[in-house]
Order: C-alpha cells, then sequence, then structure tokens
C-alpha cells in the first residue's frame, strides 16, 4: 500500500468536533471513497492469485512435460511441488500475492475505523444535545425545591395583602 493513502486515512479519520456539519456532510464521501479503495484491492488481490494459480500450473505442465530431461527419475508430488515454489516467477507472483493481502487487510480496517468514526459523530452530536459541554447546574432535591417555592409564595402573598 502506498504511502499516500495511508496517511490520508489516518488524517481523515479526525473528527473536529468545533466544525460538526461538516464532519457530517463529509463521512459519507469518506466511507464511499475508502470503500472504494477496498474494493479494487480485493481485485486487485484476486488477479494476483489467479496469476500465482497460472504460474503454478504452467510450471507443474513443465515438469509433466520434460521430466524426463529435467530430473533423472518420475518427480515425486513432493519434489515437483519444491520445483515450484523455487523458481523466481513462482516467488515473484507470490510476492505480488501477499502484497495484495496487505492492502485489502489494511483498507478493511480502514473502513472499519469510518465506521468507527461515524459512531463517534453520533455520539459527540448527542453530548452537545444534552448539554455535556455546558456550565454545571446546581441539582436541587425535589424536596427543597417545594419548600423554597412555598416561602416564595408566602412572600409574595404577604406583600399582596
Amino acid at each position: 500500500m502506498d504511502y499516500e493513502i495511508e496517511r490520508n486515512w489516518r488524517s481523515d479519520l479526525e473528527v473536529n468536533s468545533n466544525n460538526l456539519e461538516e464532519e457530517w456532510i463529509i463521512q459519507p464521501s469518506l466511507y464511499m471513497y475508502y470503500s472504494e479503495k477496498y474494493a479494487n484491492a480485493v481485485l486487485e488481490r484476486d488477479k494476483a492469485k489467479r496469476d500465482l494459480e497460472l504460474v503454478e500450473a504452467k510450471l507443474d505442465l513443465f515438469i509433466h512435460q520434460n521430466w524426463e530431461t529435467e530430473f533423472s527419475k518420475q518427480p515425486s508430488e513432493l519434489l515437483r511441488r519444491d520445483y515450484v515454489i523455487s523458481q523466481s516467477e513462482y516467488k515473484e507472483k507470490l510476492d505480488l500475492l501477499i502484497n495484495a493481502n496487505y492492502k485489502v487487510n489494511l483498507l478493511q480496517s480502514a473502513k472499519n475505523a469510518f465506521e468507527h468514526r461515524k459512531k463517534a459523530l453520533e455520539q459527540i452530536v448527542t453530548m452537545n444535545i444534552t448539554g455535556y459541554h455546558s456550565e454545571p447546574k446546581i441539582k436541587v432535591k425535589p424536596k427543597e425545591r417545594s419548600h423554597v417555592g412555598l416561602k416564595r409564595n408566602a412572600v409574595i402573598r404577604k406583600t399582596r395583602t
């Protein structure tokens, strides 16, 4: 995976809690962007797997057709396998598959992280609505509140008469 994509998703995951409206607006676009990257990575991985299988089949066919000139006797299954995996063409395709799998796994993690980002945005909005960052309020017990109210009402009545 190239460094640019990795750097971008790390910074794209950051949430600016002072600009929640913009964060909500860009969230679907960011999720879709990384979902497309993930789908492309899966496609690349599947192609790399197919290419590796083709090389493996080609080398196996070569052994089958040329065993008399390449080997002193009919090669066993284990010897065929060792021959195939020791070939540079096979190693190159295997490296491509390993890198493609890494990219798929990393982008799957990025997609999951954007799901968590969405949940974090929901929680931040909920906390703002419920006054999480507001000034502390002094809570008065219901009994005290009714007692204060009665005293105030009594004072009002006395001033009217």
